[in-house]
């Protein structure tokens, strides 16, 4: 268990026959051989080998590939609004922390032509690979020229360099093979990335306001539909006992989400559209990536309490606590209006309580200019 966390150099060998490309994060050290930094980048980096379709950009002074299978997948229509995503969404997220954390970064695309059962990604250190029905992409489908899944899968596994491949939760502080490692804070890690996810895509102009309001409209229908108040930090944790589940989600990837987003015009309304959800990301970023180690939940409150005054009371009713998320009280303050239609509230031993809601989430017409002013910040931020 030792060498896990030893700083050694590893290097890997693949042999291919004639005619088969290979496409990983590693560094290239020869003709089929690469090199890690060390262990853990060497087991984290995965590979993709065969007859596969390559493309790259270069976005903020890197580059950036895409690696497709079959290479078939990769029409030139398809080549040209993929490689369009990937360079936005590097760009937007970039500023955010003032550039790439990586020397390059490779998209890693499974992409077969069959009707897949599952469809997600997983995030590496400088990678992430993603597994589709080639369907989920292809000019046509839904969104017209690319599938309403594969922006947002892109979106969030990008950011994942930053969160969680980067600023991780002190429980994760080395990683460990050895042991399972629990945390509370799923609901940011994950959560939090899915809502920058969203709001990367509308930053970048690929999503409208109105389809990032969608965005919020189908994580509350996601988790009042679970027809049960879980706290945030308790579904974190439920992951590896009794997870609770969402449609086909985790209950902490739309409950964190709703709460990014209503920190995010918490700190926003505090301090006049000044400071933000960014601010503290980057916090995170300089004081404990760059400073080799992780962080709690405190000293993530301490970062946003400076902007947002009220969080500890907001963290103990909605994040640690099992109070329904005050959507009508502070969606409307960010531009975007909720209305309740019922709600019916049982109580289910000590910590679990039954309730039945349902709201309609959209654009706010008459929303101030205050409240106008902080959506346009949130999607607009540069």
């Amino acid at each position: 268990a030792a060498r896990l966390h030893k700083h050694v150099d590893d290097e890997v060998t693949v042999q291919v026959p004639v005619g088969w490309r290979i496409a990983t994060g590693l560094a290239p050290a020869g003709s089929g051989r690469f090199r890690s930094a060390d262990y853990h980048d060497l087991v984290d980096a995965p590979f993709l080998v065969g007859a596969i379709a390559v493309d790259s950009v270069v976005v903020d002074g890197k580059p950036v590939r895409l690696a497709i299978y079959p290479d078939s997948a990769l029409t030139p229509a398809v080549r040209d609004t993929v490689m369009d995503a990937i360079r936005r969404i590097a760009q937007t997220q970039n500023r955010i922390f003032g550039g790439p954390p990586y020397d390059d970064y490779t998209v890693l695309m499974l992409a077969p032509f069959i009707d897949l059962r599952w469809a997600g990604g997983l995030e590496h250190h400088n990678s992430q690979l993603d597994v589709m029905g080639a369907g989920e992409f292809a000019p046509g489908r839904r969104t017209g020229v690319l599938g309403d899944f594969t922006r947002p899968l892109l979106s969030h596994e990008f950011f994942h360099l930053w969160n969680v491949k980067r600023i991780r939760p002190a429980e994760l502080w080395p990683y460990d093979y050895a042991r399972e490692q629990f945390t509370p804070l799923l609901w940011w890690s994950e959560g939090v990335t899915d809502y920058y996810g969203d709001v990367t895509l509308a930053r970048a102009g690929l999503w409208s306001v109105d389809r990032f309001v969608a965005s919020v409209n189908r994580n509350v229908r996601e988790v009042e539909g679970a027809g049960e108040i879980v706290a945030a930090e308790d579904a974190s944790i439920d992951t590896w006992t009794e997870p609770t589940f969402v449609q086909e989600s985790q209950y902490y990837y739309p409950k964190g989400s709703l709460l990014g987003l209503m920190l995010d015009i918490r700190i926003r309304e505090a301090t006049l559209n000044q400071h933000s959800l960014d601010d503290v990301m980057r916090a995170l970023y300089q004081n404990h990536w760059l400073r080799g180690r992780g962080f709690t939940t405190q000293e993530l409150l301490g970062y946003i309490r400076p902007w947002f005054p009220g969080v500890d009371d907001f963290y103990a009713r909605y994040i640690n606590g099992r109070e329904p998320l005050p959507y009508e009280v502070i969606l409307p303050r960010g531009g975007i209006a909720a209305t309740r239609h019922g709600q019916q509230l049982t109580r289910r031993g000590v910590v679990r309580m039954r309730v039945t809601r349902s709201y309609v989430i959209g654009r706010d017409p008459n929303a101030s200019p205050q409240a106008r002013a902080i959506l346009e910040g949130i999607l607009g931020a540069r």
